[in-house]
């Protein structure tokens, strides 16, 4: 007689026995590795906070891609759960790139991050800032005398950020806070100011041009303004022009993100000389863009064009234009030397 057996189904409870278990610790070291190593770059490794922090984003990139390869392949989950959770992923990430972009980053390469739809409108080319700067009625004292001490270049009379003769700051801005004269809609830009008397000097961006504009010191009023053709943009350097204008007596010298090296008339803005020391020294423009200010001595303007046969750093006459001499690469400063000012650089 044969025997019977038993072609019952396994009841859920053995399935679920049989299941192996979902393995748990893979995360887990994953997340205390991707710890460790942020602490290791925050806090240990002396280092920037520029790649602080792009360690930091790049450690958390790198284990999101684990975290997620280990829930795909080697978490033991339930396929259902498997792609539930692949799609959770790829949808968040797919939403937060349809509704976000990235402005730009911060000096620390933080990323800016704003919605798609709320673009402010660029100022317009070659058009004035806008409307009337929005004036303080609040009496400042000192600002009179604002009109005495001039800053007339990168990093102040001397180059190297110090005014001899400078106005007194407070130490504590939140009970003295300083008073505000004026605000004034500028175009994008890294450029600094240049002062000397009622006259400021800036770069910046207005569309598809970049803009030398002068404005009254102590009303923001925009007095003239020169454009030239020209626009550099990098997702990490930014937008705009990134030198500070050199004025010199009556003149204004100013250099372009690309190159566009200007001479103009401090009083009117009109055009003195004008070229680009990135093509007529068969250079390129750099990935950060042209940013080295120009320098005044005498009657040169030295600026550093990054040229190659000697024309890293090149001189023009101040008056014409008039190329003058080259040299190797350098970063020049002034010096005195007994009654002399020199342009002192490092040969290589």
């Amino acid at each position: 007689m044969a025997e019977r057996t038993d072609s019952s189904p396994p009841s859920s409870d053995t399935v679920a026995l049989s299941r192996p278990p979902v393995r748990w610790w893979p995360p887990l070291v994953i997340f205390v590795l991707a710890v460790l190593t942020i602490f290791y770059f925050r806090v240990i490794r002396e280092d920037s906070q520029q790649w602080r922090n792009l360690y930091t984003m790049e450690t958390w990139v790198v284990a999101t891609i684990l975290l997620l390869l280990w829930a795909l392949f080697w978490s033991r989950l339930r396929r259902k759960i498997r792609w539930i959770l692949f799609g959770s992923v790829v949808g968040f990430i797919g939403l937060m790139a349809a509704m976000f972009e990235i402005h730009g980053v911060s000096g620390d390469l933080v990323p800016i991050l704003r919605f798609r739809w709320t673009r402010s409108p660029p100022l317009a080319a070659s058009s004035p800032s806008g409307s009337s700067p929005k004036t303080s009625s609040a009496s400042v004292p000192g600002a009179a005398a604002m009109l005495t001490n001039s800053f007339p270049q990168f990093l102040g009379p001397h180059r190297n950020a110090t005014l001899p003769e400078g106005p007194t700051l407070e130490r504590d801005w939140t009970a003295q806070p300083p008073g505000k004269l004026w605000r004034q809609r500028i175009g994008a830009g890294w450029s600094g100011f240049a002062v000397v008397g009622d006259r400021v000097v800036t770069l910046e961006q207005r569309g598809e041009e970049e803009s030398v504009v002068c404005y009254e010191l102590l009303t923001g009023k925009e007095l003239w303004s020169h454009a030239d053709k020209a626009r550099y943009y990098t997702m990490l350097a930014g937008e705009g022009p990134r030198t500070t204008p050199c004025i010199a007596g009556d003149k204004v010298v100013t250099l372009g993100s690309t190159g566009m090296l200007n001479c103009l008339d401090l009083a009117t803005g009109n055009v003195i000389w004008g070229k680009n020391i990135i093509t007529e020294n068969l250079s390129r423009v750099p990935e950060w863009g042209v940013a080295g200010s120009p320098l005044v001595l005498g009657d040169l303007v030295i600026v550093n064009p990054g040229g190659k046969n000697g024309r890293s750093l090149v001189a023009y006459r101040l008056s014409t234009g008039e190329f003058v001499w080259g040299a190797a690469m350098t970063t020049p400063v002034t010096v005195r030397l007994a009654p002399r000012r020199l342009a002192a650089c490092r040969r290589f």
